[in-house]
């Protein structure tokens, strides 16, 4: 089996802000859903793993936006696993275009059981028979973060949409209510200098963080 998805995308204007460019919110969600697809090619996809008792986390996440795609612009998408833990695996992305990469990130994936939800070992449920990858993105250590200050902090109130099939908040979900925070404005602002956004969920599901470098 190929331990390398690779696809031509075309930005389509739902997944562009207001500025007609994807946003790190849609970028995220183009990696998990490219995620997704390379899992059912290679047999652990969500339906193999729901007959097994479990399903993907998302741990840790960090993408780095190096430039701005345009709506309509065609892009180039990768996915690729690296070489498994005892119960953890990274998997990588990579979205370029006609001026290079535009953005590339790293995702550290767990297993949970759905009736106890402790973590799986990787050697329990079937690990695909693919060669590990060398090439890694997005390799630094991720972010630790530092508690919060009283003036960082909003409520927000979880709604039905933001709800996934692991029967928790989405990981995109926390991207676009972190960037909700911000005026259409200051994001225009930032423009490719969004540098690296952070997720760290813990397997629970029950904490999670975002941090913009």
């Amino acid at each position: 089996m190929e331990n390398l998805l690779t696809k031509e995308l075309r930005i389509p204007s739902s997944g562009c802000d207001a500025q007609g460019l994807l946003g790190i919110y849609n970028i995220f969600q183009l990696f998990m859903d490219l995620a997704g697809e390379h899992a059912d090619r290679l047999g652990v996809g969500y339906a193999d793993m729901l007959a097994r008792g479990c399903f993907w986390v998302a741990v840790r996440t960090r993408i780095r936006s190096l430039r701005r795609a345009g709506m309509g612009q065609t892009v180039t998408a990768q996915t690729w696993f690296a070489k498994p833990g005892l119960a953890k695996s990274d998997r990588f992305y990579r979205l370029t275009g006609a001026d290079g990469t535009i953005a590339e990130g790293r995702t550290e994936w767990a297993v949970q059981d759905l009736e106890t939800g402790a973590v799986r070992r990787t050697n329990s449920y079937g690990w695909p028979a693919i060669e590990p990858r060398q090439e890694r993105v997005c390799g630094e250590p991720f972010t630790r973060f530092r508690p919060l200050t009283e003036g960082e902090r909003f409520s927000y109130t979880v709604s039905s949409m933001d709800i996934d099939t692991g029967h928790h908040m989405n990981n995109a979900a926390y991207i676009r209510m972190f960037l909700s925070t911000f005026t259409a404005e200051a994001l225009a602002a930032t423009d490719a200098e969004y540098g690296a956004i952070v997720v760290k969920n813990d397997v629970s599901g029950n904490y999670i963080n975002a941090l913009m470098d």
